[in-house]
């Protein structure tokens, strides 16, 4: 690689570093700088490195991007190289020594050249352990169709699971103000006074003497109760409260007086007097409750976490790769199927369908093959038979980026199955960007090949539901009182502690794989701060094929993506392949 031109040398430029797959041994390289007598300003520098194969098979090494400033167009321009593939044919070689082999000019290392100008890729996990492991040839496409689901989004997912906890903050507190009702020391004074105003009418309601005094007397005991008067026949003398005991002396003066009579506006009085003292169920709230305490935080708590936009509406929200809507993905078509001009089904031979598809990549018609496979996948992203065939298609076209990508979006939904996994790993060999965690999880245990993340949502919803349920089993029995249900209550919040726990183990271990949003990174494109190619000075960096990333925003054939740390930029549709959704035009 050579390095040539005008600019300012003596500052320090120096050529870019080279990504060097695992299975080549790279010998430290050799720079050397070609400048004519007196220039210090105009020259070239170059560097030779010394790639060793360990295997036979195809390599495809990483493009080198040189960025520089164009003074005379006042802008950032790049430069890039872009190497050709390595063939390599022969028998496997041996592990290289751990010593790396120095050149002959013996050149020693310093502070300011320590760094090494190739980069190597040997701790991406996707890579084999040993340099002489052989490559993995991919296995036979499948046929048929099979479907699944995309996870919920976060904020879904968090709504689901938090409406059976809320629920069962609503039943706890039911229950605890049932239980305050109950046990409130001036339950029998306001049962009666919710009686007392029914005796007031019978007393305004009486048509002679001795109904009045009857409706006297139930009035006078009722009143009584209500006061918490503890005495058989209480006088007007015995009360404390003025109003009262004026009103008590009139009913008594029409008890024992000559006419019977009451006095004017006794009934209105009375009717004044027997407003009931309110409850005040907030008791169950005291020191004394804690248990209520803990279910009015929790429904809080549950009520906090619902997200005020719970999804974009918009139309660039709707076309994002995996959010809002996408989390249930390949949706039936209304429309009738095509047919041709004789008003026939299309024919599922040689010219198009899953079976002419198959024929194809059998006789290595690997273009014909890709285009259908890929219509089928854009039909229905959630069959994950397509995208495992499709994978195949783009592997065997030279695009290991994307043949890696439909693999991957195959792996979400069935983990388990080991054509797969053994692709995914089989590709991701040729990709050294791939994402750490997602090629660990293809070596990963058996705890992830049970299901993939969408049915792992869905038992942590369903753990939700028995935990809760068992909950409300618990707080019934000790509320109010009811029997049955002795071991089933705590046995079914064990099992459901125990299915949550591994629900969400299982997700954590999915991480990015678990977002509808995901995408991977097909071939090398350049992540950028602003959506456009123009010439502009705008911060930009290479972003290496395997990536992991997060699709936030959708506009104009742009997509704004998030990386692992944070990070956030533009890139083309074209330089993704989405995990849920369909692939873009």
């Amino acid at each position: 690689m050579t390095l040539r031109g005008t600019g300012n040398w003596p500052g320090g430029v120096a050529l870019p570093g080279r990504a060097v797959p695992n299975q080549l041994r790279a010998l430290q390289p050799k720079q050397t700088k070609n400048f004519a007598a007196g220039e210090v300003f105009q020259g070239a520098l170059s560097e030779d490195v010394v790639l060793i194969p360990n295997q036979p098979g195809d390599y495809t090494l990483e493009p080198v991007r040189f960025v520089y400033f164009d003074p005379a167009a006042e802008q950032y321009r790049t430069l890039e190289a872009r190497p050709p593939v390595l063939h390599i044919t022969g028998a496997p070689i041996a592990a290289p020594p751990a010593a790396v082999p120095q050149p002959a000019s013996g050149r020693t290392s310093t502070a300011a050249n320590a760094a090494p100008a190739v980069a190597s890729s040997a701790s991406s996990p996707a890579a084999p352990a040993e340099g002489s492991a052989p490559a993995l040839l991919p296995r036979d496409p499948m046929g048929g169709t099979a479907s699944g689901l995309a996870p919920f989004p976060a904020h879904q997912l968090t709504m689901l699971i938090g409406a059976p906890v809320a629920a069962l903050a609503l039943y706890w507190l039911a229950l605890a103000i049932r239980q305050v009702r109950l046990s409130d020391p001036r339950r029998p004074q306001r049962q009666a006074l919710r009686h007392l105003r029914a005796a007031i009418d019978r007393v305004a309601s009486a048509a002679s003497a001795d109904e009045r005094i009857a409706a006297l007397l139930a009035w006078q005991r009722t009143a009584a109760l209500a006061l918490g008067i503890d005495l058989a026949a209480p006088t007007a003398a015995q009360l404390t409260d003025p109003q009262w005991t004026d009103l008590w002396a009139g009913s008594e003066r029409a008890l024992y007086g000559r006419e019977h009579t009451l006095p004017a506006g006794w009934c209105e009085c009375a009717r004044m007097l027997c407003a009931r003292p309110r409850f005040n169920p907030l008791r169950g709230l005291s020191i004394g409750q804690p248990l209520p305490k803990a279910a009015a935080a929790a429904l809080l708590l549950a009520l906090a976490t619902v997200p005020a936009k719970a999804s974009d509406s918009s139309p660039e929200g709707r076309r994002a790769v995996g959010t809002g809507a996408a989390a249930v993905v390949g949706e039936i078509d209304p429309s009738p199927p095509r047919r041709g001009g004789d008003g026939a089904p299309p024919s599922r031979g040689r010219l198009g369908g899953e079976e002419g598809a198959l024929d194809a990549y059998a006789q290595g018609d690997f273009a014909h093959a890709h285009e259908q496979f890929l219509a089928r996948v854009t039909e229905a992203p959630s069959d994950w038979i397509a995208r495992y065939n499709l994978g195949l298609a783009e592997a065997q076209q030279g695009d290991h980026g994307r043949a890696l990508g439909e693999t991957m979006a195959a792996f979400v939904q069935a983990p388990g199955n080991a054509d797969v996994r053994w692709n995914a790993r089989a590709f991701a060999a040729h990709v050294p960007g791939f994402d750490r965690d997602a090629a660990a999880l293809l070596a990963g245990g058996p705890l992830t090949a049970l299901a993939g993340p969408a049915t792992w949502q869905a038992l942590a919803v369903i753990a939700a539901l028995l935990g809760c349920t068992g909950a409300a089993l618990v707080l019934r029995r000790r509320y109010a009182g009811a029997r049955g249900f002795g071991w089933a209550a705590p046995a079914l919040v064990g099992f459901a502690i125990a299915l949550g726990g591994l629900a969400a183990f299982s997700l954590h271990t999915y991480g990015r794989l678990a977002d509808p949003r995901c995408a991977l990174v097909a071939g090398a494109p350049v992540l950028r701060s602003v959506p456009t190619e123009a010439e502009a000075e705008q911060q930009q960096k290479p972003l290496p094929a395997g990536t992991l990333v997060l699709v936030e925003q959708d506009f104009l054939g742009w997509v704004k993506v998030a990386l692992r740390g944070g990070e956030t930029g533009w890139l083309r549709h074209g330089d993704l392949v989405p995990l849920y959704a369909a692939p873009s035009a």
